[in-house]
């Protein structure tokens, strides 16, 4: 059968790097010849240069000169169209700034027909250093049974630095009481000499000299006095038959006794009330028990603590 379709239309790309007549000839071998001519204008690809400042620190603004040789040209500076700094015939200069270290898309536009050309570029940075540390244990305020103190380094790009701890009086004034050297991948031990406030300072620098610094602030319990038998034998001879804490006044006590199977089988609120050895009505065996305390001294210090009692028959 006939159909009248009409003609397939094809696309074809053409690439040229010079200003010419485009000539168009079609056929269908029965009707006379066609043609058809276009001339593009090829824009000649522009001529550019980036000129980066000195390696800074990484974050730090840096000054970047980026200068066109091709005349007609405006620049878009991350997304923003800017100003040039000067031209003349011979070329179009512009003075950017740049985050060191982090990357910003530039596009060099031709004013008059928007062809583009996209780049990237990245001011010059040293390593993007970080300082930062945890203090272990990780409380409000630490008892001074829990001493001594590590700071646990997570810091980044690191080659030398200090710790430093400042004791901090009643009106704000510090005074160093420990200095130790930096090390990569080391966590120091502090053991304080008194209680009270402190500061501890890390400080550190990479390749360029970069400095950066991160503090925490640690309260430290003065010591208090407590006691709990590490073993009792609970066969009502009178002696040693209750486990039970013997310490300083509180305002609060919780005293939890664990079996090997992590079973509960004892609990008390009284520190006047101590453990006779009893799991329901019925006696504990012999073994290794769990005591978990917590204590609130009337001094303000608190207390939680794991200690392994053994009851003895």
């Amino acid at each position: 059968g006939w159909s009248h379709g009409g003609f397939a239309v094809s696309n074809t790309v053409f690439q040229t790097d010079s200003s010419q007549f485009l000539v168009v000839t079609a056929s269908d071998g029965c009707s006379d010849v066609a043609k058809d001519s276009v001339f593009i204008t090829a824009l000649p690809a522009p001529t550019w240069e980036i000129l980066l400042g000195d390696t800074l620190c990484y974050g730090e603004q840096s000054s970047v000169l980026f200068t066109c040789e091709t005349p007609g040209y405006s620049l878009w500076w991350n997304n923003d169209l800017t100003s040039p700094e000067y031209s003349n015939s011979e070329a179009t200069t512009w003075i950017e700034s740049a985050s060191a270290g982090s990357p910003i898309e530039w596009h060099l536009t031709e004013s008059i027909h928007g062809c583009s050309t996209i780049g990237e570029t990245v001011a010059l940075a040293y390593s993007p250093l970080s300082a930062g540390f945890s203090i272990n244990p990780g409380l409000e305020c630490i008892p001074w049974d829990f001493l001594p103190i590590q700071m646990i380094d997570f810091s980044q790009f690191a080659m030398t630095g200090f710790w430093r701890a400042l004791a901090l009086d009643e009106n704000g004034v510090s005074t160093t009481v420990w200095n130790t050297p930096y090390a990569q991948s080391n966590s120091p031990i502090w053991q304080p000499d008194q209680p009270g406030q402190y500061q501890v300072l890390l400080q550190i620098e990479n390749e360029g000299g970069c400095i950066a610094t991160d503090t925490a602030e640690v309260c430290i319990y003065a010591p208090v006095n407590w006691f709990l038998a590490d073993q009792f034998s609970p066969n009502g001879d009178g002696l040693n038959d209750l486990l039970q804490l013997r310490s300083e006044p509180l305002n609060a006590f919780e005293m939890r006794v664990y079996n090997r199977w992590g079973e509960q089988v004892w609990i008390s609120l009284d520190p006047e009330e101590g453990w006779d050895g009893h799991q329901r009505d019925k006696s504990a065996p012999s073994g290794v028990y769990a005591v978990q305390l917590t204590l609130d001294f009337v001094d303000g210090t608190h207390l939680k603590t794991m200690r392994h009692v053994t009851l003895v028959r």
